[in-house]
């Protein structure tokens, strides 16, 4: 392996981006991969390759030498990708996993910003599952948004799921608000269900009432629980 300091690393890296041979390219990624977190020039060439700069076979091997290299840098090229019709669905899991490795607030940034423009509610979907679990104001303010907005039930029904990590006041009134109004059935009986969890340690937070008999409340921060067996 190179070592980090190497004279020779910087002429690999350009190498990388003029090499023709996808078999020399992929030795070379081996090579170059484990210096990306700590050579800005190794990680953009890399990069380079995760936009599809040297070709759609060349993409997922990239998108996996950058895998779990902390670095903030790493999530717009990441996420060009990831917003990019031609990047195959398949890369899409290693894709949002390596932002998600990089820089958890980057990436809720990031996946926010792709939901309005995504193609299809399967995708949409999946962006939604993914923010969620990157936590942040930026998640949450998003996903009320999916739910009063998003024209597939599918997606709206991940988003009141999601909020299920947020007790916050704009969380239950989303919540109750789709139990009672949104169109669908399936989205109105989650949505109810969402909001009895919040509800107690939302009252709580506000020195309302709380769940319990011993007074102690609810928890601050409750656990996530599974939909119900069926459910959308």
């Amino acid at each position: 392996l190179i070592l980090e300091d190497d004279p020779g690393r910087a002429d690999l890296a350009l190498r990388l981006g003029q090499e023709s041979e996808e078999s020399v390219r992929r030795i070379l990624l081996q090579v170059l991969g484990p210096t990306a977190g700590a050579d800005p020039q190794v990680r953009d060439r890399i990069l380079d390759g995760v936009k599809g700069a040297y070709g759609d076979e060349m993409r997922e091997t990239c998108v996996r030498a950058l895998a779990g290299v902390q670095d903030p840098a790493i999530v717009p090229g990441f996420a060009e990708a990831l917003g990019n019709p031609g990047t195959p669905r398949a890369l899409h899991p290693v894709l949002i996993e390596g932002m998600m490795a990089a820089d958890q607030a980057a990436a809720a940034e990031a996946l926010a910003g792709l939901i309005p423009a995504a193609d299809g509610a399967d995708f949409r979907r999946t962006l939604v599952v993914a923010l969620g679990k990157a936590g942040g104001a930026s998640a949450e303010s998003t996903l009320l948004r999916v739910l009063s907005g998003d024209g597939d039930a599918s997606v709206r029904m991940e988003a009141v799921r999601a909020l299920q990590k947020y007790p916050s006041r704009a969380s239950l009134d989303a919540a109750e608000a789709a139990s009672e109004n949104d169109a669908d059935q399936a989205v109105r009986t989650e949505s109810e269900r969402i909001a009895r969890i919040l509800r107690p340690t939302v009252e709580k937070m506000e020195g309302g009432p709380a769940g319990g008999d011993d007074g102690g409340g609810g928890d601050p921060h409750p656990q996530p629980e599974p939909p119900p067996e069926g459910g959308g």
